[in-house]
């Protein structure tokens, strides 16, 4: 029995050291899709910065759902970063 809750324990401790780096990713994440709207590109190397952007976003998006975590509508301030673990 022992034996059972110390796997439990060494899992449960992973699982949140996983959620918080995940939170933290996602806040980044949320600053540069503000900083995304506020910029308009304009010269061919600021198009090329964006597109370079948006493909690093993309497979960013693809390893969260990987890991099957998905963006959630937050209410309060329970979750500010906006993601959660399914």
């Amino acid at each position: 029995m022992l034996d059972i809750e110390a796997k439990i324990g060494i899992i449960e401790k992973e699982n949140n050291e996983l959620l918080k780096k995940v939170s933290s990713l996602s806040d980044e994440i949320t600053s540069g899709k503000r900083a995304k709207q506020q910029v308009q590109p304009q010269t061919d190397k600021e198009k090329n910065i964006d597109t370079s952007y948006q493909g690093i976003y993309k497979h960013f998006v693809e390893i969260m759902r990987s890991l099957q975590v998905a963006a959630v509508s937050v209410v309060g301030s329970c979750c500010a970063n906006g993601w959660k673990a399914f």
